[in-house]
């Protein structure tokens, strides 16, 4: 039974290659995740550390402090 693929075409290379391609995509789509996640953990440790600065800046002008 002919499959209608070309003789020089190898099923196990063709297999190969979209099992590598699904790999690629899977570390690619993992490698987003995580950058998105470590952005949010960063945005949110800059906005604390904006608030304490407020906060302290706050402090420093009631006490009288320039």
């Amino acid at each position: 039974m002919e499959l209608g693929l070309p003789a020089s075409l190898d099923l196990r290379a063709v297999l190969l290659a979209l099992v590598m391609l699904g790999a690629v995509v899977s570390a690619l789509v993992f490698f987003l995740r995580q950058n998105r996640q470590d952005r949010d953990v960063l945005d949110e440790e800059i906005e604390s550390a904006r608030t304490e600065d407020e906060e302290s800046t706050d402090d420093d002008q009631s006490a009288g402090r320039p």
